[in-house]
């Protein structure tokens, strides 16, 4: 079990965590400001507001970190080098808003992490050198600010999984800063794999080992048979795409993402293997007898090839 030195927490004094394996971590007024000594895993009290820069730098025996709703910075460098640490796991509410310049720069056994619903900033080269992180989960809308190189020289085909609806990564098969985007229908909480954080339940996108993963109520509605063709209109109504009128033209596309698994084949869906295919419907309705033609609208789902 994870233990503190003796010290009580409080946010109002400096207290000392005790890692699983030896070493500590060091708090001062709400900050986390030296764990290098850390072997093994640590959970940081609740009440931190702050990874101080360097916290973690160079901490090559770290290898599990659970971060409470209360941090609201991971800042400059604040993990970089630590090449052991394969889980971060963020507590359900997180209050995180900004990811630091190099934060997890050369993280090298991290496959996979989720990034919390209020992250606002990701912070130059944060992820840089990340060679196998290949699954980046955004709950929220695309940080509104970005730095230079955020994933430069991390994993091949790394991908930022994104729910519907999500604003400001593009649209399914875009490169969002070094990301393949794939869009994910929200399911509700899955449970950990591997060494993946585990998703919070009411406020998450699933836990990905094998890309686009999707386990959700509607996969029933969305599950469709391989080496077949598919008209847009037939299978927008079959996974519920609204429709108003019968004279309404429903077209269909298919992410460059998903082109091993589906393809368009003239105005059809063509699926060519099992797997997850990643498609826009577009549906336009005709223009009523008074009044302007309506604006065409979009819909990004994820099907399942079975």
């Amino acid at each position: 079990a994870l233990a503190t030195s003796g010290l009580i927490f409080s946010p109002a004094n400096a207290a000392t965590v005790t890692c699983t394996e030896g070493g500590d971590v060091e708090i001062t007024n709400n900050v986390v400001d030296f764990g290098r000594t850390c072997v093994g895993a640590v959970v940081i009290p609740s009440g931190v507001t702050s990874i101080g820069d360097d916290a973690f730098f160079a901490a090559r025996s770290l290898t599990s970190i659970t971060i409470p709703a209360s941090v609201t910075t991971i800042a400059n460098a604040a993990f970089r080098d630590s090449s052991a640490l394969n889980t971060i796991t963020f507590e359900p509410n997180s209050q995180l808003t900004r990811i630091g310049d190099y934060a997890f720069r050369n993280v090298t056994a991290l496959t996979s992490i989720t990034i919390p619903v209020n992250v606002s900033v990701l912070g130059d080269q944060a992820f840089r050198g990340t060679t196998s992180l290949i699954n980046l989960q955004f709950l929220g809308n695309a940080p509104a600010t970005v730095g230079s190189n955020l994933f430069v020289h991390g994993a091949r085909g790394a991908k930022a999984y994104i729910k519907s609806g999500a604003t400001g990564f593009g649209v399914a098969g875009d490169n969002w800063n070094g990301l393949i985007v794939e869009v994910v229908v929200d399911p509700p909480a899955a449970a950990p794999a591997g060494n993946s954080a585990p998703a919070p339940a009411g406020n998450s996108v699933p836990t990905v080992e094998t890309p686009a993963q999707v386990a959700d109520t509607g996969l029933a509605a969305r599950t469709i048979g391989f080496k077949k063709k598919y008209s847009a209109k037939t299978l927008a109504k079959q996974v519920g795409i609204k429709i108003t009128s019968p004279k309404a033209k429903v077209s269909i596309s298919a992410a460059k993402s998903s082109k091993k698994v589906c393809t368009k084949s003239g105005a059809k869906l063509r699926t060519l293997n099992a797997g997850n295919c990643v498609v826009t419907f577009t549906v336009q309705e005709p223009k009523p007898k008074k009044g302007n033609k309506p604006k065409a609208t979009k819909t990004v789902m994820t099907l399942a090839v079975r």
